[in-house]
């Protein structure tokens, strides 16, 4: 966020801070995923994507309520 940012409301930096958090978090899980789909692991690498999936809902769920607020 820009230094711009400090402007918002407190509530609607929080939810950006949290949609920010969830955004790198699935990129990472999807990234490793690929990562052990290539090794063969493909037990391991549905798990991963299986928890960037739930993540991402939670980003949705996240995004929905930063929308409700503004």
């Amino acid at each position: 966020m820009s230094t711009t940012d400090k402007n918002l409301n407190p509530k609607v930096t929080d939810f950006v801070l949290e949609i920010e958090k969830h955004s790198l978090q699935v990129k990472k899980w999807v990234k490793l995923a690929v990562e052990i789909l290539r090794t063969g692991d493909n037990v391991t690498a549905i798990k991963y994507l299986s928890s960037a999936e739930s993540m991402s809902d939670d980003l949705i769920d996240t995004m929905n309520e930063l929308e409700m607020k503004i």
